[in-house]
């Protein structure tokens, strides 16, 4: 009798190990496809957002547009429609500001043109609010000494006083500086560019009105204990308090180191605008090198009757859009070509100007001769550009 043993258990070792092996192997496959429809998501993914931050783009250059033929063709012949426009459109709460402007099918988006090729990304803009009266004008001073901006004040209520605001704590390169506190005649003594540091610059404001041939001039000194007020009255020598001979007033402008959003802030007075002006403006010029942005603010009563400026720097909101994914664009934009064109400089020059002086007590006749003018007592100045 044969007695047959069956080895069922023989080999299972190598079978499990077989499976177990398929198994690791079968999720680092999927892992990796995982990964990589992941990464391929995430470049479908961030090239519709740049395609849809493009739509947006085109949003904006369109309301450029709609701005210019706000200013140039509707306000400058219909006035009527320019004043409904500016209630009921130009809010910041119209999606169709662009439409009702140039043109356009209302409450619908506007796709994005393409010449040629797929349309596989499916742009467009979907909303453009245009806020023609605006809280405040922002601008940043990022260039040397000297650098200047002109602003017009024209708005919707009368003025009577502006607060301008500068130097947010990030405009400081460096941190490592402390205001002075100083008065009097050493207002007027000011260290080099070396010595100021990353100080808050001083900063010049000129009020320039049509007519007048001198501009009432203020020079705003951050200091620690300064004050919050300066008046465009105080350039007047009858004023004897401020008032130096061959001196512009320098005001000291309370600031705070670290102050948000900035650090010094003053309220502008002696002066009046009415709605409408367009032949009053302020130049302010930066006097040393130190990064700054400032903010003008109209409204200084905080009543809920707000004085607002009246498209100087009109807020563009866009909302732009590829396929699923969306951006929105808010920019600031400055017009300054439409009904008060005004230019920042009479002259303006990259390197030096050569000028030499003669200075001589006889006068130049038509013949380019001179002659005894006759006065023993001042002498004659040519200047030779």
């Amino acid at each position: 009798m044969v007695k047959k043993i069956f080895k069922f258990k023989q080999g299972a070792v190598s079978i499990f190990v077989v499976i177990f092996t398929s198994l690791l192997i079968g999720l680092i496959a999927l892992a990796f496809i995982r990964l990589m429809i992941l990464g391929q998501r995430r470049a479908l993914n961030s090239d519709l957002a740049d395609s849809a931050y493009d739509s947006a783009l085109a949003g904006l250059e369109d309301a450029k547009r709609a701005i210019i033929e706000y200013e140039r063709n509707i306000c400058a012949n219909d006035a009527a429609k320019c004043r409904e426009l500016a209630n009921n459109v130009l809010n910041g709460n119209n999606c169709d500001a662009v439409q009702h402007i140039l043109g356009g099918d209302k409450g619908k988006e506007v796709p994005i043109a393409k010449k040629g090729g797929s349309n596989a990304l499916d742009q467009a803009y979907t909303c453009v609010k245009i806020k023609y009266f605006t809280d405040n004008y922002v601008r940043d001073l990022k260039q040397g000494a000297g650098e200047q901006i002109v602003l017009p004040l024209n708005v919707n209520k009368e003025m009577t006083s502006i607060r301008l605001q500068w130097h947010s704590p990030k405009d400081s390169v460096n941190s490592n500086y402390n205001f002075d506190n100083i008065s009097g005649d050493a207002l007027y003594k000011w260290p080099n560019t070396q010595e100021w540091g990353s100080k808050p610059p001083v900063l010049m404001v000129q009020l320039i009105k049509e007519g007048e041939s001198d501009p009432r001039t203020l020079y705003l000194r951050p200091v620690a204990g300064g004050s919050g007020t300066a008046n465009f009255g105080d350039d007047d020598s009858t004023n004897k308090l401020h008032w130096k001979p061959d001196k512009a007033p320098v005001s000291a402008v309370h600031c705070q180191k670290g102050r948000s959003p900035y650090e010094c802030s003053v309220v502008l007075s002696g002066f009046s605008v009415q709605p409408g002006d367009r032949q009053t403006f302020l130049r302010i010029t930066k006097i040393y090198d130190t990064q700054t942005t400032i903010n003008f603010d109209p409204n200084t009563s905080g009543t809920p009757d707000v004085t607002r400026f009246n498209g100087i720097q009109p807020e563009i909101d866009v909302t732009g859009r590829a396929n699923h994914i969306f951006r929105r664009v808010k920019a600031r934009v400055e017009f300054t070509t439409g009904l008060f064109p005004y230019p920042s400089a009479t002259l303006h020059v990259g390197g030096n100007i050569c000028k030499s002086f003669e200075m001589t007590d006889y006068r130049l006749k038509n013949d380019k001769s001179f002659t005894p003018d006759g006065d023993d007592h001042t002498p004659e100045c040519f200047i030779d550009k």
